[in-house]
């Protein structure tokens, strides 16, 4: 038997891949085999899944800044979902190596410990409380 995608098949695998889904469960919500999944839905699979996903985010990003009804809950999905950094390279000289080690990431409390070691920097109270030695 021949498998015949359905317009509302190629869809809800767009919307399901668009989501995260992997592939098998997509596959069993169609009653079809991985290898069927690919073979018939491929472009739906990414390009399809990307459209979705795309498409989300710019209804996130619509809700998060409306005029007359901002959603902070929108804003915040918006927000959490952090670009990869994009900087502009600078100029090497020559012989000079760059550390392209990636900073680990910090938590709140943690960066809250860290500020509050130099907060006096740069204020009255530097004189009347000291940094200790090892900090």
């Amino acid at each position: 038997m021949i498998y015949e995608p359905k317009p509302s098949h190629r869809r809800r695998v767009m919307i399901c891949a668009g989501a995260g889904m992997r592939h098998d469960e997509i596959a069993l919500s169609l009653g079809i085999d991985e290898a069927t999944l690919r073979e018939h839905f491929d472009h739906e699979l990414s390009i399809g899944a990307a459209m979705c996903r795309s498409n989300v985010v710019q209804s996130v990003y619509k809700a998060a800044t409306n005029t007359k009804h901002r959603s902070m809950s929108a804003a915040r999905m918006y927000l959490s979902n952090e670009p990869p950094a994009n900087a502009v390279p600078r100029p090497v000289a020559d012989g000079e190596v760059i550390d392209v080690t990636p900073t680990p990431r910090v938590g709140k409390k943690e960066q809250a410990n860290r500020d509050a070691t130099t907060a006096v920097i740069g204020t009255e109270w530097e004189k009347l409380l000291p940094l200790r030695p090892n900090q």
